[in-house]
């Protein structure tokens, strides 16, 4: 447990059990590894006045909060992080989920986020930099109704449902396998396109500000019905769906 803690380089920590605190955190790099074996623990930081420059860690549920914005580099989450603060992504993280539904994850280093669970964040704005592989995945749903997730210069992959009730989705190629459920105000943008997937899920892409340059379904059951709106030209790769496709397009 931590109690009240000031340091101007530092903290760095290894418990074999979870990690609390009872007073405020000030340092300029904290870095927390809760394990017992292979078995991650819980790291719980959530006091109001903490003021955390660099946050490294390893845990089961990995909870932050902090005065101002974190700087992430390099985090793991077993099973959720959640941010109660802005947070910067310098090092790649990887975790289950990311509940930072009122908060701002931002990625300005060319590092990858990994989320293998749900996603909820105001907005994931990440920015590939100089590293043109960088990618942005999510292996569950993701809910949006506002800010933007992705990047211009990132691919982007959604394997759970995608319910985008506004904001900005932004991608070279956005990759959807779960189904998806977007309103007019929301929009997607995808400067090389976007690949359908799943045999049995429907998509629902109204957006009237949608930017998607090409759609067309890679795998080889196709999908099962799709609704699409463009505002511009649009571009059909190979396609199948055993159901019916309606695109509206404001171009060819």
């Amino acid at each position: 447990e931590f109690g009240a803690t000031k340091a101007s380089g530092t903290v760095k920590v290894t418990a074999a059990g979870e990690v609390t605190q009872t007073g405020a955190i000030s340092a300029g790099t904290l870095d927390v590894t809760a394990k017992a074996g292979e078995t991650a623990k819980d790291i719980t930081l959530a006091n109001a006045g903490n003021a955390i420059g660099t946050f490294k860690g390893e845990g089961a549920n990995v909870t932050l909060k902090d005065a101002d914005g974190v700087v992430l580099d390099g985090v793991t989450a077993k099973e959720t992080l959640t941010l109660q603060t802005d947070a910067e992504v310098t090092g790649k993280v990887t975790a289950n989920s990311v509940d930072a539904v009122d908060q701002t994850v931002k990625s300005s280093a060319g590092a990858d986020v990994d989320v293998t669970g749900e996603l909820k964040a105001k907005t994931l704005d990440v920015d590939a930099g100089s590293v043109a592989a960088a990618t942005v995945k999510v292996s569950d749903k993701v809910e949006q109704s506002g800010g933007t997730i992705g990047a211009a210069d990132r691919t982007l992959t959604i394997d759970g449902a995608l319910d985008q009730d506004a904001g900005a989705i932004k991608a070279t190629t956005l990759t959807l396998k779960g189904g998806a459920e977007q309103e007019a105000e929301a929009t997607i943008t995808a400067t090389t396109g976007v690949d359908l997937q799943g045999a049995t899920k429907g998509y629902t892409l109204k957006g009237t500000a949608n930017s998607l340059a090409k759609v067309g379904t890679s795998l080889a059951d196709g999908i099962a019905g799709a609704t699409i709106v463009n505002d511009g030209a649009l571009e059909f790769g190979a396609t199948k769906a055993s159901g019916t496709v309606k695109v509206t397009a404001a171009g060819e």
